[in-house]
């Protein structure tokens, strides 16, 4: 990775997910892939699920983020395949996660609970 595409992961790292903004696109792994070369930036982004509403809006705030640190010639890619999964997810989106108290019957509850449910240790019964 060279020197330009450590800066444009650094500005992407701060990028919060719209949909549960106390985790940024890095914590949830949706943010894949950062290429530079000739003068334009590549950005790879991989859904958390086929459909995701949140995908336009990512890529928008990512659009700007890039804009506001000088940034103007950016491609964003949609990645399905390899689908997105937990395991992506950083140890300390891992954490954030299980700490959310979402509303009953939300988006984020369904999310939340997914994650829940492939990262956290089961109990010993």
């Amino acid at each position: 990775m060279n020197k330009e595409e450590q800066k444009i992961w650094s500005i992407l790292e701060q990028v919060s997910d719209p949909e549960i903004p106390v985790l940024t696109i890095h914590d949830l792994g949706i943010l894949r892939k950062v290429s530079w070369q000739n003068n334009m930036a590549e950005i790879t982004i991989t859904p958390t699920y086929n459909g995701c509403p949140a995908m336009d809006m990512i890529s928008a705030n990512i659009r700007l983020a890039m804009a506001e640190h000088g940034y103007r010639n950016i491609q964003i890619h949609s990645q399905l395949s390899p689908a997105w999964t937990t395991d992506w997810m950083t140890e300390s989106g891992k954490e954030n996660m299980a700490l959310l108290r979402p509303t009953e019957n939300s988006a984020l509850q369904k999310m939340v609970l997914l994650v829940r449910i492939a990262v956290l240790p089961k109990p010993d019964y």
